[in-house]
């Protein structure tokens, strides 16, 4: 799992990830962007599941798209390619799944926008086959963003509590390994292109080959929420 944040305000849309990634097993395989950026395209994503940000854009490079819409009609293909290279190398593995969330300057519209983009089975939207809109944002792991508003929240200034708070929650797999570290990065679109702020919040705790958890390693964030034990 990964902390994967994107949200619209009609001017902008944002990016709010962290960067850790993890074997199987809940120990760190290592420490990576999990975003990628077009800047020619006036887009960026995340991606979620067992898949690098290297191993997206290299798949996109070969491809060579123009449009945003050839990157965003690449993804379903790419992203079911790497389901079954993680398949070959992890057999049986419970979480072998991949997804993107997509921000992009909507030309058309002249707005910010947000997709997200699946290996398989999402709602087909305005004739864009595994593509739904996600509206004006999502919070993963999920949260009640009750005492949030998409629509004026900075991510320099809340991003950086979103992916505390996002911390505490521990693996699906593996009740005693925490799923969100290393450090935490955020990126925006607007109608002039992106902007990259890396490191708004680091881990240097965290370790290559061992599990986040332990009291040690986790602070109790500003409460933000109300709902995921926070």
């Amino acid at each position: 799992m990964t902390a994967h944040n994107v949200w619209t305000q009609g001017h902008a849309a944002h990016i709010v990830a962290d960067a850790a990634s993890y074997w199987p097993d809940g120990t760190i395989e290592g420490f990576q962007s999990k975003i990628v950026a077009f800047p020619d395209q006036k887009m960026a994503m995340v991606g979620q599941g067992r898949l690098s940000s290297t191993r997206i854009l290299g798949h996109v490079v070969k491809a060579a798209p123009v449009t945003q819409r050839d990157v965003i009609e690449l993804m379903p293909v790419i992203l079911r390619t790497i389901v079954s290279e993680n398949e070959a190398v992890f057999p049986g593995d419970p979480v072998n799944c991949a997804c993107i969330s997509a921000i992009a300057w909507d030309e058309a519209t002249e707005r910010a926008v947000v997709y997200s983009v699946g290996s398989g089975g999402d709602a087909v939207v305005g004739g864009d086959p595994y593509v739904r809109y996600r509206g004006k944002g999502t919070l993963s792991p999920p949260m009640d963003a009750a005492h949030l508003s998409f629509e004026t929240m900075d991510p320099l200034e809340v991003g950086a509590d979103i992916l505390r708070a996002q911390r505490l929650w521990t693996s699906p797999q593996h009740s005693d390994c925490h799923v969100v570290g290393g450090y935490g990065e955020a990126i925006s679109v607007t109608r002039d292109g992106l902007s990259l702020v890396s490191r708004i919040i680091e881990w240097p705790e965290d370790a290559i080959g061992q599990r986040i958890g332990g009291a040690s390693t986790l602070h109790q964030p500003r409460r933000l929420f109300v709902s995921g034990g926070i």
